[in-house]
């Protein structure tokens, strides 16, 4: 046998293995007001080799849609939250080019984000030269949540930071970050009324 190294590599998150899986959500019906966990996986079918997740919408830094799922996190307490995998060691790339940054947010208008709020706002979109799927997370906070209004940009936050309205910090002291491939929206309507 002989090995030849390349350049490739392939984001291939952990759904089921020898003695256990991610765990399936029991309500499989998805609405703008579901909770973000307790699972994302909504099917796996090893016989078919296919498996149904949840697809989050949020806004690349363009306020462009963006989907994506989420696979697997580096910190424990967000990966029982989520019901996803526990992936500490994608913690060794959170100083890389292989992570983005995604801001979800901490108060303000409810929404479908992870913590009950608002979608979160990547730094990147579906077809950026520099795609990764991995997201360094940050939380978003406004000082007056009743002055609150959906962002959609980098440069809302930007903006919203120099009005003094918001506060931006890194999650977990910056080592929290997120496995959550991005999928066109076309994909997501293509796909969404099959079970």
């Amino acid at each position: 046998m002989t090995v030849t190294s390349t350049n490739v590599v392939a984001n291939c998150p952990f759904l089921q293995w020898h003695s256990g899986a991610m765990i399936v959500r029991t309500d499989k019906n998805i609405t703008d007001d579901s909770a973000y966990g307790p699972a994302q996986a909504l099917k796996i079918d090893t016989t078919k080799m296919i498996v149904t997740m949840v697809a989050h919408r949020g806004f690349g830094p363009d306020g462009r849609a963006i989907y994506y799922i989420v696979a697997d996190s580096t910190r424990a307490d967000p990966a029982m939250m989520m019901g996803v995998t526990f992936a500490p060691n994608d913690a060794k790339l959170i100083s890389s080019p292989a992570v983005v940054d995604l801001i979800q947010f901490m108060n303000g208008i409810k929404g479908s984000g992870p913590m009950g709020f608002q979608a979160g706002i990547g730094g990147l979109g579906p077809g950026d030269p520099n795609y990764t799927p991995i997201w360094k997370i940050s939380f978003n906070t406004w000082k007056d949540p009743s002055k609150a209004r959906i962002l959609e940009t980098e440069a809302d936050i930007t903006a919203m930071q120099q009005a003094g309205m918001i506060t931006v910090i890194l999650a977990h002291g910056g080592m929290h970050a997120v496995n959550c491939p991005f999928f066109d929206p076309s994909t997501v309507s293509a796909h969404q009324s099959k079970g």
